[in-house]
C-alpha cells in the first residue's frame, strides 16, 4: 500500500509533463508548468490521505498500539511522495525528457493507446449509452460477491501458520500443584504419542514465558498449567487438524479445563468476543452472567466460555476482638504474625551453602503437608506482660465464600 502511494503523485506529475511536452512546450517550460497546473490538487489528494490515516495514530489501547505503525508509515510515506512529485521529478524531468516528434507519443505510447481504442472503448460507449442496464448488471455483481461470504470466510487478524499451539489447563479452586501436575501430565501423555509432534514444554502452577508476541505468561496460581507444542512443518489445513483433533479428545475430560490454542496475529485479547457485565449488586450479576453464559454454550460454533462467577471460593475468616486483644495487651500485628506463621511460616534469615546458592530460613509451627485451621486455633502470642494467650480466645473462626476475581 505505501509503495503504491509513494510513486502515485510521481506518475501523475511526469504524465501532465509529457502532455506539455507532446503540446510542443520545451522540457524546462513543461516542468514548470506542468507541475504548477497540478501542484494544488497533488497538495489536496495528500491532505485528504492524512486526514483519512489519522484517526488511527490516536487509536487507544493494545490495539493502537498495534496498529499505529502502519499509519505512521502511511503518513511519513505520501508526504515524502508529495516532496518528491513537486522537487525531484520536475527537476529530472526537465534534463532527461525529450520533445516528441509525434504529437501523440512514442511507439510505445502509440500502441498502448491503440490497444485501449480497440476493446476498451466500445465497452465504454456501450456503458454509457444503456446506464440502466449497466448499473444493474453492477447490482447484481455486488450481490454475487454478497453470497460469496460464507465461502470466503471473515477473520480480522487471521490465525497463525507457525506449526505450534497451547494447551491450557485449568482445575478447580484449591486445587494443590500435584493433582495440576497429574493433569499435565495426562495431557503430555496424550499429545506426545503423535508422531508430528517435536517437543512438549510444560508449566505447572504458572504459565509459560512469552513464547509469542501476543501471548502474556499467565500469573502464579497452583490451579493453573500451561503446555508449549511444536510440531513439524505442516501447513495450515493440517495444524487446524491437528488442533481440532485435540479438542475433541480433551473436551470431554473431567475434573479440569483443558483448552487448546492456536495462535493468532494481532493485540493481545483473552477472547475473540468478551462480554462484560456492570452493576453494584454481586448476586444479580451472578444470575445474569450464568444466563448469557448458557445463551453462548447453546450457540453452534462457539467453544470455551468462561464465566469467572461460576464458582465461589471458600475463605476462612479471622476475626480478632480488638477490645479483648487490649484487655489482654497483644496487639494485632502479633496475632497478624502468628496467624501467618501458622499458614505459611515467617522467613528470618538467609542461608549460602559453599556454591554461593541462598536460602530462606522459614519458621513455622509443626503440621502436616498443608495447614489446617485447627492449627490457627491452637496459636498463641505473648501478650505485654509475658503471658501466653492463644489466638483462639481473641478471634473467631468462620468461613465464608468470596469471588475468585473480578475483572474491571
Amino acid at each position: 500500500v505505501a509503495l503504491g502511494l509513494l510513486v502515485d503523485d510521481s506518475i501523475v506529475v511526469i504524465e501532465n509533463i509529457e502532455r506539455y511536452l507532446r503540446d510542443g512546450f520545451s522540457p524546462y517550460r513543461a516542468a514548470i508548468e506542468a507541475t504548477h497546473q497540478i501542484g494544488l490538487a497533488i497538495l489536496g489528494c495528500t491532505a485528504i490521505l492524512i486526514v483519512s490515516f489519522l484517526p488511527i495514530v490516536f487509536l487507544p489501547g493494545t490495539s493502537g498500539d498495534f496498529i499505529r505503525s502502519l499509519p505512521m508509515a502511511v503518513i511519513t510515506t505520501v508526504l515524502a511522495s508529495l516532496f518528491v512529485s513537486l522537487t525531484i521529478v520536475p527537476f529530472l524531468a526537465s534534463l532527461i525528457l525529450k520533445k516528441h516528434s509525434h504529437e501523440e507519443g512514442n511507439v510505445v505510447l502509440r500502441k498502448l493507446q491503440k490497444g485501449i481504442n480497440t476493446v476498451y472503448k466500445p465497452v465504454l460507449d456501450a456503458a454509457l449509452a444503456r446506464p440502466f442496464i449497466t448499473l444493474l448488471i453492477a447490482a447484481l455483481l455486488f450481490a454475487g460477491s454478497i453470497f460469496l461470504i460464507p465461502v470466503v470466510g471473515f477473520s480480522l487478524f487471521p490465525k497463525s501458520e507457525k506449526p505450534m499451539f497451547l494447551v491450557n489447563i485449568e482445575t478447580p479452586l484449591g486445587t494443590n500443584l500435584y493433582k495440576t501436575d497429574s493433569v499435565a501430565a495426562y495431557v503430555e501423555k496424550i499429545i506426545l504419542k503423535d508422531k508430528r509432534v517435536k517437543g512438549a514444554y510444560t508449566n505447572v502452577g504458572r504459565g509459560n514465558p512469552k513464547i509469542y508476541y501476543n501471548v502474556s505468561s499467565h500469573k502464579d496460581a497452583a490451579n493453573y498449567a500451561q503446555v508449549f507444542i511444536r510440531l513439524q512443518e505442516m501447513d495450515i489445513d493440517e495444524l487446524q487438524g491437528v488442533i481440532e483433533k485435540y479438542r475433541t479428545v480433551f473436551n470431554s475430560y473431567s475434573g479440569a479445563k483443558i483448552e487448546v490454542k492456536q495462535f493468532e496475529q494481532g493485540p493481545s485479547v483473552e477472547a475473540p468476543i468478551a462480554i462484560r457485565l456492570f452493576g453494584d449488586n454481586l448476586d444479580s450479576i451472578r444470575s445474569i452472567a450464568a444466563k448469557v453464559e448458557h445463551q453462548i454454550k447453546t450457540t453452534e460454533g462457539t467453544i470455551y466460555s468462561k464465566n469467572l462467577l461460576e464458582t465461589y471460593k471458600t475463605d476462612i475468616r479471622m476475626a480478632v476482638n480488638s477490645d479483648k486483644a487490649a484487655l489482654f495487651g497483644v496487639s494485632s500485628s502479633r496475632i497478624d504474625e502468628a496467624i501467618r506463621m501458622g499458614i505459611s511460616g515467617v522467613d528470618i534469615a538467609d542461608y549460602k551453602d559453599e556454591k554461593g546458592d541462598n536460602y530462606k530460613i522459614n519458621v513455622s509451627v509443626k503440621r502436616d503437608n498443608h495447614p489446617k485451621p485447627q492449627t490457627l486455633s491452637e496459636l498463641y502470642v505473648t501478650s505485654q506482660n509475658g503471658r501466653s494467650v492463644a489466638v483462639g480466645q481473641l478471634s473467631d473462626l468462620t468461613y465464608e465464600t468470596s469471588v475468585p476475581l473480578i475483572k474491571h
